[in-house]
C-alpha cells in the first residue's frame, strides 16, 4: 500500500513538472510573438532582445518571465507610437530600475506596465 501511495505522488508531482514546462513554453511563445510583432518578425532581432532581457533580469534581480512578459507587451505598445527601439529600451528600463530601486513586489512591477 505504501508503495502504491509513493508511485502515485511520485506520478502527480511529475505531471505537474510538465504542467510547469508547457506553461512556461507557452509564455515563452508568447513573448516571443509579441517580440517580432514590436521589432519587425526577424528571428535574429527576437534573439538579440530575448538574450538583451536575460543579461537585464539578472543585473535587476527580476524573473526573466517577469521582465520579458511586461517588455514584450510594452514593445507593442511603443512600436503603435512610433517610438524607436532604443526609446523602448530606455522608457522600460527606466521604470523597470526605478521600481527595483523603490524595492516594488512582481505584482506593482506588472501594474506599472499596464
Amino acid at each position: 500500500m505504501i508503495a502504491l501511495t509513493t508511485a502515485y505522488v511520485g506520478l502527480q508531482g511529475a505531471a505537474s513538472q510538465i504542467g510547469g514546462v508547457v506553461s512556461a513554453f507557452q509564455t515563452l511563445e508568447a513573448i516571443q510573438s509579441r517580440l517580432a510583432v514590436a521589432f519587425g518578425d526577424s528571428p535574429q532581432r527576437v534573439g538579440a532582445e530575448l538574450r538583451y532581457l536575460e543579461t537585464q533580469s539578472q543585473r535587476l534581480g527580476i524573473s526573466f518571465e517577469t521582465l520579458a512578459t511586461e517588455y514584450s507587451k510594452f514593445a507593442v505598445s511603443a512600436q503603435t507610437a512610433n517610438f524607436t527601439s532604443q526609446a523602448t529600451r530606455d522608457t522600460f528600463m527606466a521604470v523597470a530600475e526605478a521600481g527595483r530601486v523603490q524595492r516594488l513586489s512582481v505584482e506593482q512591477l506588472q501594474g506599472i506596465f499596464k
